[in-house]
């Protein structure tokens, strides 16, 4: 038998043979502490963005709910106490009401008298103590209650009688049959009656037993729905507080309380009469300017200087705005001006002319 005299293999290692090498702890831990404060750094960016945009929008949204609720009111201090060619705040003429228990409530009167007082202006204020004489319930309120009222809507009149009255039918008079106050004025005289009857035939509409003064002209009369809108701030039950429209219904109830602005908790009335006049003060020069008072309330009816502006201070011009994504989060504080608006035919010193 032949031996095997051929040695074992034997491996070598060079010395300059690199080995396979990984991170090791060290960097390991490094690498992810520099992507954590780059996650950290994003996020954080991303957060900041996104609440600038939340408080943006807030803000927007709130800056809007007011220019919109300045526009209602501007448009209702405009219309108030205008009837036709009778207004409220600078007519002499005759005004009459029916019943005449109307008068002690002050959202639904034309004439409301309060004490020794009489006011008939087209706006009329009701303190947060006597807020339950509106007919309102299931409200608690926090201000006084600001309400406006005018007639809208002009139907031809085809026939005027000693207690009723004919007009086209139309949109404007649907809503004349259904209980509410139906106002028939000409330019000297103003009525507040209801219809005790209505009947529609060949595209007309006779309201009968009304009781009409015998100073209505029909060449002046005009039939109008009659308006009321009331503002204020409080909260309905189960509701949020804020800023409220109610409206009068055509059958004389209330609307559900319509929020125009949220988390308002106070609102201040301020009434603005007419100064330095020389249509009111003869020892006025006809060139000097006119100066305006504002009250806190509403003062007794002049007719040489009626009422001439309101001026609404909501929650003490602040208002906190609301994040869009959480209702309950704080967006930061609105700051807005006063709600100014003048009343139509207020300011009799207008339509004067200045001599230069």
């Amino acid at each position: 038998m032949k031996r095997n005299t051929h040695s074992p293999k034997r491996f070598y290692h060079s010395p300059y043979q690199q080995k396979p090498q990984g991170f090791s702890v060290i960097e390991f831990l490094v690498a992810s502490l520099l992507s954590m404060i780059v996650l950290v750094a994003v996020g954080s960016g991303y957060y900041a963005a996104r609440k600038v945009n939340d408080v943006a929008g807030g803000r927007l949204n709130t800056q809007q709910d007011i220019r919109n609720t300045a526009n209602m009111i501007v448009r209702d201090s405009r219309m108030a106490g205008s009837f036709g060619c009778f207004n409220l705040n600078n007519s002499g003429g005759t005004l009459t009401q029916t019943p005449a228990s109307a008068a002690i409530n002050p959202a639904l009167s034309l004439r409301f008298t309060s004490g020794s007082n009489t006011f008939e202006e087209g706006v009329k204020s009701v303190a947060q103590a006597n807020f339950g004489t509106t007919g309102i319930s299931g409200f608690t309120p926090n201000s006084e209650a600001v309400i406006f009222q005018y007639g809208v809507g002009s139907p031809t009149v085809s026939n005027l009688g000693a207690n009723s009255i004919t007009i086209n039918t139309d949109n404007d008079t649907k809503e004349l049959d259904r209980g509410s106050p139906i106002i028939v004025s000409s330019c000297d005289v103003l009525d507040q009656v209801y219809a005790g009857s209505v009947s529609t035939s060949s595209g007309v509409t006779t309201l009968n037993n009304l009781a009409l003064s015998s100073s209505q002209k029909l060449a002046e009369v005009t039939v109008l729905r009659y308006v009321v809108n009331l503002y204020v701030v409080g909260t309905p039950n189960g509701g949020e507080q804020g800023l409220y429209r109610f409206q009068l219904q055509p059958n004389g109830s209330w609307t559900d309380p319509q929020l125009l602005i949220g988390g308002i908790n106070s609102m201040n009335v301020l009434y603005g009469y007419v100064n330095g006049c020389p249509t009111i003060d003869s020892s006025v020069a006809a060139s000097a300017p006119e100066t305006f008072s504002f009250f806190s309330s509403l003062q007794p009816t002049n007719r040489s200087r009626p009422l001439a502006s309101i001026r609404l201070q909501l929650n003490g011009n602040t208002i906190d705005a609301r994040e869009k994504v959480n209702a309950s989060a704080s967006a930061g504080q609105v700051f807005i001006y006063n709600i100014n608006a003048n009343i139509r035919g207020g300011n009799l010193c207008a339509d004067r002319s200045i001599s230069q």
